[in-house]
């Protein structure tokens, strides 16, 4: 499942994405729900980001709809108040939220 398990013990400056995803995962509680946009930062996310339960992981594989993920996310938040959300999106998705 995993690019490279190494990945995510980088640590170099700029970070890696692999770790990045790590460092949130570590983060957020067991019950967090990823929001992923659409690039690069997805496979990422994909790979290297746990879910624990059904309807926790959400991202958009049709079409390309950068930038999507931050509404989607809100949207999400207000469907699910108790359960923290967090975004993993680009430079690129943010111009176009």
């Amino acid at each position: 499942r995993l690019y490279e398990p190494n990945d995510q013990e980088i640590q170099t400056s700029p970070l890696h994405p692999a770790r990045v995803v790590y460092l949130a995962r570590k983060t957020f509680p067991k019950n967090a729900i990823a929001v992923a946009d659409a690039g690069v930062h997805r496979s990422f996310t994909i790979h290297y980001w746990d879910t624990y339960a059904p309807k926790e992981f959400y991202l958009s594989t049709t079409f390309a709809p950068m930038g999507w993920a931050v509404p989607a996310a809100t949207g999400v938040s207000f469907a699910k108040p108790d359960q923290p959300v967090v975004v993993f999106t680009g430079d690129g998705c943010m111009l176009m939220s």
